[in-house]
C-alpha cells in the first residue's frame, strides 16, 4: 500500500517501528532477566536481532517517503537535487549508457539535458543499504531523498560498535556481549530511529522535496 498523504506516511511509519519497537523490547527483556547459563547467548542473539531492525527499519521507512515522495508525480526539476542520485534513476540511466561504446552517446546526453522535465515517478525508487547500513551508506540516503538521517548519528558507535560486532556474530566469532551493552545499544539505536522517523514525517509535511519547500 503506498502513502498518498502525510498523513497516511505517518501512520506507516509509526507502524513499522511499533511492531520492531515491541519485538525488541521483548527480547531486550529476555536478554536482562537472563540467569548466568544463558546470558550470554541471549544477549548475543539479541545483538543481531537490534541490527536487523536498524537496517530493516531504516530501509523501510526510506523506501515509503520516496515512494510518497514519488506519488506527488513532480519533474525532478522541481525536486530536491538529491532525488537525481537515485541508482535507477534517468541520470544514472543515461551515465550508463553514455559509458557503453555500442550506444548513441549524443542520444543519452539528451536524456540528460532533459532530466528536468521528466517525472520521478515509483519505477524510480530503488535504494541498497548493501546488507550493511555503516555511517557512509546513511550519509548516502540522506543524499538522496534529502532529510538528514545521518548527523545526529555517532559514526564510531554505527560503525565499530554496532555493525562490526554484529558482523563478528554473524560469522560464528566469540564476542562477549553483556546486560549493558543490550541496554546501551537498545537506547541508542531507539534514538537514532525516532529521529530518522521524526524527520522523514517533517519533510513530507513541510514538503522538503521540494526545491523550494515551505518554511
Amino acid at each position: 500500500m503506498v502513502d498518498r498523504t502525510a498523513e497516511e506516511l505517518q501512520n506507516s511509519l509509526h507502524n513499522e517501528r511499533k511492531w520492531r519497537r515491541l519485538e525488541i523490547s521483548t527480547t531486550k527483556s529476555r536478554a536482562l532477566t537472563a540467569g548466568i547459563s544463558d546470558e550470554s547467548a541471549i544477549c548475543r542473539a539479541f545483538w543481531l536481532l537490534q541490527y536487523a531492525h536498524w537496517e530493516g527499519f531504516v530501509k523501510a521507512a526510506v523506501e515509503r517517503y520516496l515512494c510518497f515522495v514519488a506519488m506527488r508525480n513532480l519533474k525532478f526539476s522541481e525536486l530536491q537535487n538529491g532525488f537525481r542520485l537515485l541508482p535507477n534513476s534517468p541520470l544514472y540511466s543515461a551515465i550508463h549508457q553514455i559509458q557503453k561504446k555500442d550506444q548513441d552517446k549524443l542520444a543519452a546526453l539528451s536524456k540528460i539535458m532533459m532530466l528536468g522535465e521528466q517525472r520521478l515517478t515509483k519505477r524510480h525508487v530503488e535504494i541498497s543499504t548493501k546488507s550493511n547500513l555503516r555511517w557512509d551508506v546513511l550519509k548516502n540516503l540522506s543524499d538522496i531523498c534529502c532529510v538528514d538521517l545521518h548527523s545526529f548519528v555517532d559514526t564510531a558507535y554505527l560503525n565499530i560498535i554496532l555493525a562490526d560486532r554484529r558482523n563478528e556474530i554473524a560469522h560464528g566469532q566469540w564476542l562477549k556481549i553483556s546486560k549493558n551493552d543490550v541496554q546501551d545499544v537498545r537506547d541508542t539505536c531507539a534514538n537514532w530511529m525516532d529521529q530518522i522517523l521524526n524527520n522523514l514525517v517533517n519533510a513530507a509535511a513541510v514538503e522538503g522535496y521540494k526545491c523550494n519547500p515551505l518554511t
